[in-house]
């Protein structure tokens, strides 16, 4: 039944099972986030758990985009710099020594 539900592409599976790896380790490793952004770095219970959300909002608003360049360019084409990206964003994350300040 399994078989039947998967695309027959390789590619496809590939990705697929890929996104399955990453959503097993994200969410192995969201806890240990939790806990680090709070008494590592300081914030919020409230805060740990906007930035967290945050995550999982641009996700969800960003993967209509990205299903559509990945049609039309290709799935490597679009997911390194993604990643890139994701990590620039983790590198940003672990060296901040505070919350942003708003600006008057």
């Amino acid at each position: 039944m399994l078989r039947r539900a998967l695309p027959a592409r390789p590619e496809a599976r590939r990705i697929l099972l890929g996104t399955l790896f990453s959503a097993v380790g994200r969410g192995l490793t969201l806890p240990f986030l939790f806990i680090y952004l709070t008494d590592v770095r300081g914030l919020t219970d409230t805060r740990a758990g906007l930035v967290i959300g945050w995550f999982g909002a641009v996700t969800l608003a960003l993967s209509p985009l990205a299903g559509t360049f990945i049609d039309r360019f290709g799935a490597r084409r679009v997911v390194l710099p993604c990643l890139v990206i994701e990590a620039i964003g983790v590198i940003c994350l672990t060296s901040s020594t505070r919350p942003p300040r708003r600006s008057a």
